[in-house]
């Protein structure tokens, strides 16, 4: 009589073949195929890029596997970039367009796990441009699985960016970007950053020294934030640190004709009901002084209004007079985290009749901005 167990060995064999840990990473995948042309070719290649018409296509390729268990799927692709940037992959069974989870590896043997793509995580920062290996493992039944990948690489290099054009800029906090731009007169540089999660971004000359601060950008969520450097016509670099993986900016330039005075004797007269615009740019030294003259025929109120664009630090405002026992002052400093003034400094004060001087102070080398002043009353 034959023992009841006996059948319990072909189960238990197939068990055990089922959850022992495979040391095979690369086997054999039945085709893949650029789908832009046709070709066969044997690896996913990356082409990095920064211009969003050609990132928004992405580049596409099929694969077919083969099931050689009867249970899952197990192969590897391997996968090159061209340059270090934010690599982007989204991953599906072309049946179901269900997302096939998959993991990245540095070496051909799998044992050097860098990153997971789920359909939750899609981005990973990649610094060495070299083959990488895309490890598949999706249960099926099916003889063969058919596998859709779109693919973005982000670059991380030094971009010569103009101006009103939205870039898709890579960058984690251990390896910022640059954006080099020229700005064709004096005036401002406005950028608008909008990111997942913060960023920092500085100004730096050509040779990426550092001539600002760190200036913080808040996670846009649903908003863009934005910053403004005064600036001196020239070449500059923005430095981008990002924990977003991918982030987006755009650069805006403004002319600023300063009608301030260089010098005590050259104040710019205040008129009433008229206004003076003046700028301080990161090339101009700390302490630098803009001068304005107001001339008061009698007694009477002076109502002054300031707004503008203040990064890094402060203004200081000084109204000095042979007439006032103590000069007046008060800073106009960031509102915000972008250090960015958005709401009127005002001064309303009864003067007695005399000369009185407006001086806006740059009050350290890294501060820069453009303001306006204006005389209400």
């Amino acid at each position: 009589m034959r023992k009841w167990y006996g059948g319990l060995f072909p189960i238990l064999f197939l068990l055990f073949l089922f959850f022992l840990p495979t040391q095979r990473c690369l086997a054999s995948v039945t085709s893949l195929t650029d789908t832009s042309n046709g070709t066969t070719v044997s690896q996913i290649a990356v082409i990095g890029s920064n211009e969003t018409s050609v990132l928004d296509h992405g580049q596409q390729y099929e694969a077919i596997l083969t099931n050689e268990t009867g249970f899952r799927v197990e192969d590897v692709i391997p996968i090159s970039i061209n340059t270090a940037g934010t690599l982007e992959l989204t991953i599906l069974n072309k049946a179901t367009r269900s997302a096939v989870p998959a993991a990245l590896y540095s070496d051909a043997d799998c044992t050097n796990r860098l990153a997971d793509f789920t359909s939750y995580k899609t981005q990973y920062y990649l610094n060495t441009p070299t083959t990488y290996y895309l490890k598949i493992q999706e249960s099926t039944i099916e003889n063969t699985l058919t596998i859709d990948f779109k693919a973005k690489l982000i670059s991380n290099v030094d971009l010569d960016a103009q101006f009103d054009k939205l870039y898709p800029i890579a960058s984690d906090s251990n390896n910022p970007s640059f954006v080099h731009v020229i700005i064709p007169q004096d005036g401002i540089l406005t950028i608008d950053y909008d990111g997942f999660y913060g960023g920092y971004v500085q100004l730096c000359d050509e040779s990426k020294v550092p001539v600002t601060n760190l200036v913080y950008l808040n996670s846009s969520c649903d908003e863009t934030k934005q910053t403004i450097f005064g600036v001196s016509k020239g070449s500059y670099y923005l430095k981008l640190q990002s924990n977003s993986l991918l982030c987006h900016i755009t650069l805006h330039t403004n002319k600023i004709i300063d009608r301030s005075g260089a010098k005590k004797v050259k104040a710019a007269t205040l008129k009433t009901n008229k206004k003076m615009n003046g700028i301080l740019t990161t090339s101009d030294k700390s302490g630098k002084i803009d001068w304005f003259k107001i001339i008061l025929k009698k007694n009477s109120t002076l109502k002054l209004q300031f707004t503008g664009n203040v990064n890094s630090d402060e203004f200081r405002v000084e109204i000095t007079s042979a007439k006032l026992k103590n000069k007046i002052t008060f800073d106009m400093s960031g509102l915000d985290y972008s250090n960015t003034i958005r709401l009127p400094y005002q001064i309303d004060q009864t003067l007695k009749k005399g000369t009185y001087y407006v001086k806006i102070i740059k009050n350290t080398s890294q501060t820069s901005g453009n303001y306006t002043v204006k005389r209400i009353h």
